[in-house]
């Protein structure tokens, strides 16, 4: 399903919505806050009648290509795992099951402590 993902950004906050055909109600939903440390998704959402149709994919693909030039982390489920690995996620913690992925795709942990 071809949609189109439209963006809202208030300060750090970053709001992704997709509507119906009619552009009338909201069939998909994402929350990503950006910061020093880079970009952390607090949730996407896609209504259960659309899921299975590639508009979480869409999300998901406008969010890594916005924000692709820095660290990005989410906190998610482990039957979504092989999702975010589609998109160069990597498990970095299994409990809470949490996932990055590091600029421009490749993988590397972010540094903690000065060399």
């Amino acid at each position: 399903m071809a949609c189109r993902v439209e963006c809202s950004v208030e300060e750090d906050v970053f709001e992704y919505r997709v509507y119906d055909d009619y552009g009338i109600g909201v069939i998909a939903y994402a929350k990503v806050t950006r910061g020093p440390g880079g970009a952390e998704i607090k949730v996407i959402n896609v209504s259960r009648e659309y899921r299975g149709r590639g508009v979480g994919s869409e999300v998901l693909a406008r969010i890594v290509r916005d924000h692709g030039d820095c660290l990005i982390m989410v906190e998610t489920f482990g039957y979504l795992v092989g999702w975010y690995e589609r998109f160069n996620f990597k498990c970095v913690c299994d409990k809470p099951l949490i996932m990055v992925r590091s600029p421009g795709g490749g993988f590397r942990l972010p540094r903690t402590s000065p060399p």
